[in-house]
């Protein structure tokens, strides 16, 4: 997989395109073909100090690509959140949870074809 790291206004060092990668080469291994992870990473000094950093992760897959962004007063911390907003996109795809509008406002019992169970599973509402 490669890892493109894009630093806006900031300066690109090696130990923090190392970090970067530390957070993003392990989503390979949780599944599936990601071809490829960009991250941006943004520093704002005209903002708030709670959100001057900000992370935006964008990993390739098969199908609809998967995007987080992440605003944080530290640009690790913003790096961890955004790269387990990933993840957990991930984890649902792989698990084909239906998430989003189309299941809000239900109640009850819901069906979705699950990884490795083609004519689908039955899980409880949320």
């Amino acid at each position: 997989m490669q890892i493109h790291v894009t630093p806006r206004h900031l300066r690109l060092s090696a130990s923090l395109h190392q970090a970067v990668a530390a957070q993003i080469s392990p989503l390979e291994g949780r599944g599936g073909d990601i071809f490829g992870a960009h991250a941006v990473l943004l520093q704002e000094d005209t903002t708030r100090a709670a959100d001057r950093f900000q992370v935006k992760v964008h990993v390739s897959v098969p199908g609809p690509d998967l995007l987080a962004a992440q605003k944080e007063k530290g640009l690790c911390i913003a790096l961890e959140q955004a790269v387990l907003k990933v993840r957990k996109q991930l984890r649902e795809r792989q698990n084909g949870v239906l998430v989003g509008p189309e299941m809000r406002g239900r109640g009850g019992v819901r069906k979705t074809a699950m990884a490795g169970n083609p004519q689908g599973g039955v899980h409880e509402g949320l």
